[in-house]
């Protein structure tokens, strides 16, 4: 699909078929700050991490926007919420309805980054956002 035609249909979705959240109503448009993250194809960093970050399988990997986890249906979680290293590897395999130490049992663990666009104010000036 079309890059412009997948954030129209991603944006609709968000709005209003997200069940973590309720749809967004009519009224509610013009309070809303638009945030889209273009994500990169996501790499396999290893089919299995190891043990723990003592342990030489996580020597030289640092994630840059964001990681995936899956044994079926992926799932993702940016590094935004500023989580550590092992913290944030657990949260992405419970977001994949995993156990928190999944990666250990043979999930396939991947990152991505993102090119993130956001609204200044409802409406107004975009601009993208670095993250620190």
């Amino acid at each position: 699909m079309p890059l412009g035609k997948a954030i129209i249909a991603s944006a609709i979705n968000a709005a209003l078929e997200d069940p973590r959240f309720d749809p967004v109503k009519k009224e509610e448009i013009n309070d809303i700050l638009i945030e889209i993250t273009v994500l990169t194809i996501p790499e396999l960093i290893k089919q299995n991490l190891g043990t723990y970050p003592e342990d030489s399988n996580w020597q030289g990997w640092s994630y840059s926007c964001g990681l995936q986890v899956s044994r079926a249906a992926p799932s993702s979680v940016a590094v935004e919420h500023g989580f550590d290293s092992l913290e944030f590897l657990c949260q992405t395999c419970m977001k994949a309805c995993l156990m928190p130490d999944a990666w250990l049992t043979g999930a396939k663990v991947y990152s991505f980054q993102g090119q993130i666009f956001e609204e200044m104010e409802p409406g107004g000036e975009i601009r993208e956002k670095v993250l620190t």
